[in-house]
């Protein structure tokens, strides 16, 4: 792998060894091999990073070696699968873009932001909870995601319920996929004969699924509040020309433990300097080894666009109290004042009903037939 950072130092472009200023780890993925992880480390505020362009060696020839995980044979569907993600983060690589070989890949990243809320308005880990989760054979531990809880979930159910490890998940610990040591093994080890080998495949069959939803639960393995995710720009043009095969063969294979992969390109050089140009012209267009065994990718974050999605309280328990005065105002008319009125004046009626109540009649002295003749008398 030829790896380069191209940087503004000063103003002035430049192209760094990413071994100079970059760290460039092997990184375990199930179902994946040959994964590595390259990350840029900022030594100079002065030095800003805007690209990388790297060349890779695919090794697409026949092998030997027991394929664990079936695939497609070939050669367009052998290429590099790219992801970019935050540092001290699992690379989710279902989530990148795919390199061919024979091709130089240029790619433009646009990422976007989803900001949610946290209790009580939502589910979302704010990165407090669990800062780090122990699911790599690595020294150090990587940040709480998503993905890699879920992975961790699943195997820490598939080991303590039936004693095995899944290669389909990540290790848990310091576990390793490729080297199972103490008393975990792989569920579909066969080391350990053939009975305790479908027994194995049997309880994580059924461990496996039970375990599953239960990961996929929000209280258990959550969004980040804050989550990063990209889509990217590609554009893939064939490389490198046939013009272009022998200079690329004397600097990127030549003298390499690879090379005698490659011997063909030696007879076609010995053609050229015995004069025989025709035959090694027909001989280099009939060898298609480094169109199907490299890729060039050019990565050039610098010209990334951002999306970013925020989720807003609609309302806020302040707000809850400020619209329920706000609503007994307009539709009832209270307010402080005339709300102790109301009291007060419930206060009297209900104790003037009482007094009321209490009160006995007196009769009139005033005999009914006298009142009436005093009143026709008048009358008249």
């Amino acid at each position: 792998m030829e790896c380069t950072f191209l940087v503004l130092n000063y103003g002035i472009q430049e192209r760094i060894p990413c071994s100079e200023h970059g760290n460039i780890t092997s990184t375990l993925t199930p179902g994946r091999i040959n994964c590595f992880t390259i990350s840029y480390i900022q030594m100079d505020p002065h030095i800003v990073l805007y690209g990388i362009i790297m060349t890779l060696f695919l090794d697409n020839f026949p092998t030997n070696i027991f394929e664990t995980y079936t695939g497609k044979a070939d050669i367009e569907s052998s290429g590099v699968l790219v992801n970019v993600h935050n540092p001290g983060t699992l690379p989710n690589i279902w989530e990148g873009f795919r390199a061919k070989p024979g091709h130089l890949t240029k790619v433009i990243p646009n990422f976007i932001i989803r900001e949610r809320l946290s209790k009580p308005y939502g589910h979302c880990n704010a990165n407090e909870e669990r800062n780090n989760i122990e699911i790599w054979n690595y020294e150090r531990k990587l940040s709480y995601s998503k993905v890699g809880c879920f992975d961790s979930c699943v195997q820490e159910a598939l080991k303590d319920g039936c004693g095995c490890i899944s290669p389909h998940f990540l290790s848990v610990g310091q576990k390793s996929l490729n080297n199972f040591t103490g008393d975990v093994d792989g569920c579909y080890s066969l080391k350990q004969g053939i009975e305790k080998f479908i027994n194995m495949s049997i309880c994580s069959y059924h461990v496996g699924i039970e375990s599953i939803f239960k990961c996929f639960d929000v209280d258990t393995c959550n969004d980040l509040c804050t989550n990063v995710w990209q889509t990217f720009q590609v554009d893939a043009v064939p490389w490198p020309v046939k013009s272009k095969h022998l200079s690329f063969y004397n600097q990127l294979i030549k003298g390499r433990h690879f090379a005698p992969k490659f011997d063909i390109y030696e007879e076609i050089l010995f053609l050229l300097d015995n004069g025989n140009t025709t035959e090694a012209s027909a001989l280099l267009h009939s060898v298609n080894l480094i169109e199907n065994n490299y890729v060039k990718i050019d990565f050039q974050p610098s010209a990334f666009h951002v999306t970013k999605f925020q989720d807003i309280p609609k309302t806020k328990v302040v707000d809850v109290f400020s619209s329920l005065g706000g609503t007994l105002n307009l539709y009832s008319g209270i307010t402080l004042l005339v709300f102790v009125e109301i009291i007060e004046l419930t206060w009297k009626l209900f104790t003037g009903t009482v007094n009321y109540g209490n009160q006995q009649t007196q009769p009139s002295s005033v005999e009914p037939s006298k009142e009436r003749k005093k009143v026709n008398t008048n009358h008249s």
